[in-house]
């Protein structure tokens, strides 16, 4: 099979591209015929998701849209696995001739920053129906930013999404939770396919016991992430513990500062609490640091539409602590493969 996989970024910054990374590598070993195409190249100084070797790869903002237009229509017999409603979908999506499934990693068309989280008065997942309301609350429940104008082309951005979903031929959703966001959008049900529909074998997976010494935390570090949560939580796990607690944070994002000034105060004041900050690290890396730990949290304070970090440490035998928000709870089971 002819297969053009589209996605937003080249850059490899969290679990859509790790996704897509290793997609990529299993439908070559599968013998498929891929093609890539990414709207946005990566940023000098972040690493780039890894296009297996006799892989065509198509980068639109430098070749131009209408030259990937062409290319992608000259393929023959091809269809199009889209990983975002970006230009790839709405735009060329119109304009292409091959079918075209869309897998939703998150809420897209269903709230103005796709993110559903309101940070006012906390940060918690946000249960409204996205429509005009949405923008009477945008500003006094902090949904996005300060900016008038951003919010107002977001909305109608996101207004565009929501319209073209019912008139993509498959759509495949994260989990439940985003797939019932999608239903409420008009996306007709023998259209729509949640991809995670059991633990399946999660469960039969011999877990270490969770003492809480050694900590790992693996995400984009954003604030919807829950690092400041985490950070603030420590000296009390220490307490409740009756020993030291050690915590070790992987990944990169705007709140990389902002934390390691809190873990730098807090470890500061409490000798029984170390935080360390790795920075990225790739697939062996990651495998490594939750070897040596006894739990991954995951405190997303946004519905989490996956969470695939917690998957990804359940294969290792090593539990996940987590907030029951979005697809979380659909394949971390409460004192199964971890606590919920």
């Amino acid at each position: 099979m002819r297969i053009i996989v589209t996605t937003y970024l080249s850059a490899k910054i969290g679990g859509v591209e790790t996704y897509i990374e290793r997609l990529l590598e299993m439908l070559v070993e599968a013998g498929h015929d891929v093609f890539v195409v990414f709207d946005v190249s990566h940023k000098p100084g972040t690493p780039s998701i890894a296009v297996p070797k006799g892989v065509p790869a198509y980068h639109l903002q430098s070749a131009g849209l209408e030259s990937v237009i062409e290319e992608l229509n000259a393929i023959d017999g091809a269809v199009v696995l889209a990983n975002s409603l970006d230009s790839m979908l709405y735009t060329v999506g119109r304009r292409i001739r091959h079918a075209i499934a869309f897998y939703a990693h998150t809420y897209v068309g269903s709230c103005i920053t796709g993110m559903r989280i309101n940070r006012l008065p906390s940060p918690s997942p946000c249960e409204r129906e996205f429509g005009p309301a949405c923008l009477l609350n945008y500003f006094p429940r902090r949904c996005g930013g300060l900016s008038p104008l951003t919010m107002i082309r977001s909305y109608r951005q996101q207004v565009e999404r929501r319209r073209t979903l019912p008139h993509v031929d498959l759509v495949i959703a994260n989990s439940d939770a985003v797939a019932r966001q999608f239903s409420t959008a008009g996306v007709a049900a023998e259209t729509l396919h949640p991809v995670l529909d059991t633990v399946g074998g999660v469960a039969r997976t011999e877990f270490r016991r969770a003492d809480a010494r050694s900590l790992v935390f693996v995400s984009r570090f954003e604030d919807y992430k829950g690092g400041e949560q985490l950070l603030e939580s420590l000296p009390t796990v220490a307490s409740l513990a009756g020993m030291p607690v050690r915590l070790t944070m992987v990944g990169e994002g705007s709140q990389r500062y902002a934390w390691q000034r809190q873990a730098e105060r807090l470890t500061a004041k409490d000798s029984r609490l170390s935080v360390r900050f790795t920075g990225w690290l790739g697939s062996d890396g990651i495998a490594e640091v939750l070897e040596d730990s006894d739990v991954i949290v995951v405190p997303s304070v946004w519905p989490e539409p996956f969470g695939l970090v917690g998957l990804e440490a359940a294969r290792l035998g090593i539990p996940s602590a987590a907030f029951s928000v979005g697809g979380i709870p659909e394949w971390l089971s409460d004192g199964v493969n971890g606590h919920l």
